[in-house]
């Protein structure tokens, strides 16, 4: 998840929203992002001799949206888990098998 937010950040945040229908991830790394993207293009557009150091902080400052979204889903899915006891990815993939395959839990 995290290679797909780092290379992919907006449509990776759309497509774990739409996937969870957890939006608020999305909506905050939309509305720091595109404040990071109006400035880098204003930076980059502006023909001025130091351009490169403010190129090099908002490509800096343009990992933030994509960190945050992806921290936001992390810490959901692990909120998730310990509310429903879930130790690890192993436990996960059986409750799915069970509740697809119609089985009773063997869980206490």
């Amino acid at each position: 998840m995290f290679a797909f937010h780092l290379f992919l950040g907006f449509f990776a945040s759309l497509y774990y929203s739409i996937r969870t229908g957890h939006w608020k991830p999305f909506w905050c790394a939309t509305i720091v992002g595109v404040p990071v993207a109006i400035f880098y293009l204003a930076a980059i557009s502006t023909a001025s001799s130091d351009v490169s150091g403010a190129i090099a902080l908002l490509s800096v400052l343009g990992f933030i949206p994509p960190l945050m979204s992806f921290l936001m889903f992390s810490s959901k899915a692990n909120e998730m888990r310990v509310r429903r006891k879930i130790a690890d990815p192993i436990e996960a993939d059986m409750m799915i098998y069970q509740a697809l395959s119609g089985k009773a839990s063997s869980r206490p």
